[in-house]
């Protein structure tokens, strides 16, 4: 689990800071690309419900642009098309796909930086944290020209190393395989007319 860091000698933040630690760095490639197998799994599951034209049904799904709006519609299928005991397993899936979700959101969009002392960790920080308090600054002294050096309100980091993207890592494949199971059931007990 990712610790806070509250103590920093040198905390380095920047669009190219991931390069000094590449063995974490490759992690939010890997959650970033693992997220694909879910959203495949989810579209593919709802032609599965609807029993419809897959390509028409996965081209309308891929059409929606959030990923609650695909969530939505995927429910509203399975209420209409599911018996008690499917639904039942459909709404469980569908709560560990947005606890993973947020997981990977988490990783896939923060900021992250590098610190001197923690050689085994990136640090996350929360762009919506920073970006009020760099805000909050504005005004109160000279323009924030110079990010790494203007004094702004803390905010929360939080250090990640090896085991904690690993984490996400292995829950996302979970969730993959438990999608890709459910489906083949799905296919079976209701199939294409």
């Amino acid at each position: 689990m990712p610790q806070p860091l509250k103590k920093f000698k040198a905390l380095v933040v920047g669009p190219h800071t991931l390069q000094q630690r590449p063995d974490l760095a490759f992690h939010i490639g890997q959650i970033a690309t693992g997220w694909a197998h879910v959203e495949l799994n989810l579209g593919l599951l709802l032609a599965n419900i609807t029993q419809a034209n897959p390509q028409v049904t996965v081209a309308m799904y891929l059409n929606l642009s959030s990923q609650t709006a695909r969530n939505a519609a995927l429910e509203a299928a399975a209420e209409t098309q599911f018996d008690e005991t499917d639904l039942s397993k459909f709404k469980a899936l569908m709560k560990e796909v947005r606890a993973v979700a947020k997981q990977r959101n988490d990783v896939v969009h923060a900021l992250w930086g590098v610190e001197e002392t923690r050689k085994d960790a990136l640090i996350r920080i929360d762009p919506s944290e920073q970006i009020r308090g760099l805000s909050n600054t504005m005004g109160k002294s000279a323009p924030l020209s110079n990010v790494a050096t203007a004094s702004f309100e803390p905010v929360r980091r939080w250090a990640w190393i090896d085991s904690d993207f690993t984490q996400v890592e292995t829950r996302m494949d979970k969730l993959v395989f438990q999608l890709f199971e459910f489906r083949g059931k799905v296919h079976k007990k209701y199939p294409a007319r």
